[in-house]
């Protein structure tokens, strides 16, 4: 389990991070582009002048669903993999 860490840190927890609004100081919306991909918009408040502000930070495009599900099998076969080979040692 722990010569995949790496693995699960770079493929599916990093990703996840980036998706996952801890909103103390932003917030986030998602749009639709014209090419049917969803954005995720992460604005953060400001104040300009006497006016409250919010300016976009960031634009996060996420991903083809059907890769992270992908990616999310991958990690779940390499588990029933390891187990078995545990258990096939007892």
């Amino acid at each position: 389990m722990i010569s995949y860490g790496k693995w699960f840190c770079e493929e599916l927890r990093t990703p996840r991070n980036k998706l996952i609004v801890h909103p103390d100081w932003d917030t986030v919306r998602s749009e639709i582009c014209f090419n049917g991909k969803v954005k995720l918009l992460r604005y953060k408040p400001s104040t300009i002048g006497k006016k409250r502000v919010w300016i976009r930070t960031e634009i996060i495009e996420l991903p083809d669903m059907s890769e992270i599900f992908k990616k999310i099998i991958e990690f779940l076969e390499f588990l029933s993999k390891y187990f078995l080979e545990k258990l096939s040692e007892l």
